[in-house]
């Protein structure tokens, strides 16, 4: 009797903090959906893109359905030893699958790139290169917040594998974890922190750890149904000291065309001077 008193006080105590933070993925997951019988629409989970900033969505897609997010454009311009360097980047989609209601796989596509060094003073170009990138995969569980909860989490490990020609591609496999978070705010606002940390090599050097922090905050945008601004700050610290950190501020809006489609514009500016000058990206993502 005094066991069952005690687990008693234990669920009310416990209630209001599952609650709050996304209780349902501490119940017993009771949904009929899977890879082979995929979720009808009626059941579907909001949509939820990775688009159009660096940060991931800490919700995995509804079993059995199938996301495509990519850049139509992608423009980055960097500045360094008294030449500009701008890079273009196209047909680079991340497919997501559902696989459970908590699991998720993703396939990471850098897609064709191109770039031009150019001197500043006398408009020579120094270099010129086009051709493919890296591809990376890599799995996104959901541990609570999927169908509920003021807050939402989610681990993603992955790998890039030695992939893409030698100028924008890897040549060694790098490896790491995603730890995307989401909180809703009051007033509509919604905020997102991720922490990433990767193992990697510059050139011939020994691995290090590289570890990338993110917060982004969003907020529908008034008098506009289906639109939504977002603010992001990124952080990147490398272990290795012949490779510098960097910071970058973002900005993007998103517009929800239908309830399974986003088209977005985006970009960002170097915080630093060993961060890229800036980057502006439009693109689309549409879930099957």
């Amino acid at each position: 009797m005094n066991n069952m008193r005690e687990k008693a006080k234990a669920g009310r105590w416990l209630a209001p903090w599952l609650l709050a933070f996304g209780g349902p993925a501490f119940a017993a997951d009771t949904s009929v959906y899977s890879i082979v019988d995929p979720t009808p629409d009626a059941a579907l989970r909001s949509f939820s893109p990775d688009r159009p900033l660096n940060s991931l969505s800490p919700f995995t897609l509804d079993p059995g359905r199938i996301q495509v997010e990519s850049d139509l454009a992608n423009v980055l311009q960097s500045r360094d030893h008294g030449a500009t360097t701008t890079t273009w980047q196209a047909a680079d989609p991340e497919i997501r699958v559902g696989l459970t209601p908590s699991f998720e796989f993703d396939l990471f596509t850098a897609g064709v790139m191109a770039d031009r060094t150019v001197a500043d003073g006398t408009g020579h170009v120094q270099e010129r290169d086009v051709g493919t990138g890296a591809v990376t995969l890599q799995g996104r569980y959901n541990l609570f917040g999927n169908d509920g909860g003021r807050a939402a989490f989610a681990l993603a490990p992955f790998v890039a594998l030695p992939s893409g020609d030698p100028h924008f591609g890897n040549q060694r496999v790098i490896g790491g974890v995603v730890a995307p978070f989401s909180l809703k705010l009051p007033n509509d606002f919604t905020l997102e922190l991720q922490s990433q940390v990767q193992a990697m090599r510059a050139g011939t050097g020994p691995a290090f750890a590289s570890v990338t922090n993110i917060v982004n905050l969003s907020h529908p945008v008034p008098g506009v149904d289906g639109l939504t601004a977002s603010l992001e700050v990124t952080s990147v610290v490398n272990g290795d000291r012949k490779t510098p950190d960097t910071a970058t501020i973002e900005t993007a809006i998103a517009y929800l065309v239908t309830p399974d489609t986003q088209i977005d514009l985006g970009g960002f500016v170097g915080l630093n001077r060993a961060a890229p000058d800036l980057q502006v990206a439009a693109g689309v993502a549409h879930r099957f």
